[in-house]
């Protein structure tokens, strides 16, 4: 599809146009000016023969040079904005949900920590995921590098899909090849697709997964070299791959990464489009943003007091010519015009207006532009665009725009990341020999690779209550009756165990009660459990330390409490 039948259809994510932006947007997310300069001079014009936009491009801020005697100052907030997000969701890190088994953890943390994928990984994945609008996880073994599987961010130029309505069928991972050092014009493709198995139930055929087909394809940029046998021997071998392999894996050895996020235009699950990143759409506001800024400063810049000289103060070369570069290279001397030279004033100073409001509130009019358009709020970003400082609530109340998209995102990368556990864990059952199974009878061969599905993770907090603030909402769900005074202990000190937590809401009860405490050991009945008063526990009582029951007295502010006691129950542990 050509660029003009793209617009007309309004499929922005198709054929020439989806190429376009994606190169595109590679260079804005660079943060670089040179980079980015250079893809609309130089890189912008090989996508499509469109005369049109061409010219469109050429009036682009980027793209001129007529800004020699003017400042070029660039803000970059494409790259702010996808770089924000992914801090606001990975910054803090993520956790094991805590029904997942220590070994699995313990099996799971060196392949992430080889893959530095906790580190740098995943924070590029979001930054392409939000920019671009997708990329993939590929999931490869190469003993030449590592003794455990490898994690490769593919980017979505690398990457290439095949959908049956709502279900990728097929990836593919391109890459250029290389031989002994040198480029060369071919691009290695490696293709997964499912192998299905026909079987017999009820009398019906049906078909059934039977593991993950790997092939190796050789693409010259117009058409497979498959029959090409001396260059696939060549390329294969450098390589040490097979032509056509069957990976005993359950899952795909691809996790995709598509961006759901404010991404409602032509890019449906079920269209088989490619998604765009959050930022599409914002290059002309970063344009805009730019070349007020660059204008700015260039007013700063001439704003400076200037002079203006008489002719006759410009001493003479040995010619007699007047010598201007001697006499000053500065940008703000003038020549004092001739009808305008007085005698007694050789030399003016000019004092220039400084006014840069215009362009200041310009700059926050088109940054809040692109801030709703990707629903963050300025002051997650740590930007004061109200002219004024609000107070610490105002900007809470603004952050929940913010809070909402993070949690929107992460709860889409939680999911990717229980995907990515499970392929790595298949992976490393089928590089030691795990996955597959012989029937001794028959000698015949299956699949019987372990799932290892619903592993699951979840990010951090993006905003970390202090002590205080958590300590302040604990004790105002025990005044209202909404937690146990032992619950909230457990909270406000999860690291620490059942002991410790039952000698402190001991010693809680027993301030509060002023009166004997009974100290109610789990491990005994209650008829064995040991009544000490306040005085026998100043004298030291060994019991004061070695405490683990909650305080069985009547309490005003813990009805279910006094439930218990009422009761004879025992209190949890």
């Amino acid at each position: 599809m050509d660029l003009i039948e793209a617009n007309k259809t309004k499929l922005y994510n198709q054929g020439a146009f989806w190429a376009f932006n994606t190169a595109k947007y590679r260079a804005l997310l660079s943060n670089d000016p040179t980079v980015i300069k250079y893809w609309y001079k130089h890189e912008a014009g090989k996508f499509f023969p469109d005369v049109y936009k061409i010219t469109e491009l050429q009036r682009s801020f980027y793209y001129g040079d007529e800004f020699v005697e003017n400042a070029e100052e660039f803000f970059g907030i494409i790259p702010m904005i996808c770089e924000s997000i992914a801090k606001l969701v990975c910054g803090s890190g993520y956790d094991f949900a805590d029904n997942v088994p220590p070994e699995i953890k313990n099996r799971l943390q060196p392949i992430l920590d080889e893959n530095e994928f906790d580190t740098e990984v995943l924070k590029s994945s979001m930054i392409e995921t939000l920019g671009l609008g997708d990329a993939a996880w590929h999931v490869y073994f190469d003993n030449e590098i590592s003794s455990l599987p490898i994690i490769e961010l593919v980017p979505p130029e690398r990457l290439a899909l095949k959908k049956k309505g709502n279900r990728v069928i097929e990836y593919t991972v391109k890459q250029q090849v290389v031989l002994n050092d040198e480029p060369q014009p071919y691009e290695l493709h490696t293709v997964y697709t499912r192998r299905k198995k026909k079987v017999e139930v009820n009398g019906a055929t049906r078909y059934v997964d039977d593991g993950i087909l790997q092939r190796h394809r050789i693409f010259d940029g117009s058409r497979f070299q498959d029959n090409n046998t001396e260059l696939k021997k060549q390329i294969f071998t450098a390589y040490g791959v097979q032509e056509q392999a069957v990976l005993p894996l359950v899952d795909f050895p691809i996790v995709y990464l598509p961006n759901n996020l404010n991404n409602a235009q032509g890019a449906t699950r079920c269209t088989g489009a490619r998604p765009y990143g959050v930022v599409f759409g914002l290059d002309s506001v970063s344009g805009a943003i730019d070349e007020i800024l660059s204008n700015c400063v260039d007013t700063v810049r001439k704003s400076f007091p200037y002079l203006l000289i008489d002719e006759q103060m410009i001493p003479s070369d040995i010619t007699g010519d007047k010598d201007k570069s001697a006499f000053s290279t500065r940008r703000h001397s003038f020549l004092l015009p001739k009808n305008a030279k007085e005698a007694e004033k050789l030399l003016q100073q000019i004092q220039a207006k400084l006014n840069t409001t215009e362009f200041v509130d310009s700059v926050k009019f088109q940054i809040n532009i692109a801030l709703n358009k990707v629903g963050i709020n300025a002051a997650t970003l740590g930007l004061q665009l109200s002219g004024h400082i609000e107070s610490e609530a105002t900007q809470n109340a603004k952050e929940r725009n913010s809070i909402r998209t993070r949690n929107t995102f992460a709860a889409d990368y939680q999911r990717h990341l229980e995907k990515l556990f499970a392929v790595l864990l298949q992976y490393e059952d089928y590089i030691n020999g795990n996955t597959i199974a012989t029937d001794e009878s028959t000698g015949e061969t299956a699949v019987v690779a372990d799932e290892y599905h619903g592993i699951k993770a979840t990010f951090r907090k993006y905003i970390v209550d202090t002590p205080e603030e958590v300590s302040k909402v604990l004790a105002e769900k025990v005044r209202a009756n909404l937690m146990s005074i032992f619950a909230a202990v457990r909270e406000q000190h999860p690291e620490w165990d059942d002991e410790a937590i039952y000698k402190e809401t001991n010693l809680i009860y027993a301030e509060k009660a002023g009166a004997a405490m009974q100290i109610v050991d789990p491990t005994k009945p209650p008829e064995e459990s040991v009544v000490i008063s306040p005085e026998e526990k100043g004298e030291g009582n060994p019991a004061e330390g070695a405490g683990k029951g909650l305080q069985d007295t009547d309490d005003p502010d813990d009805g279910e409490q006094a439930d218990d006691k009422q009761k004879g129950e025992k209190s949890p542990k």
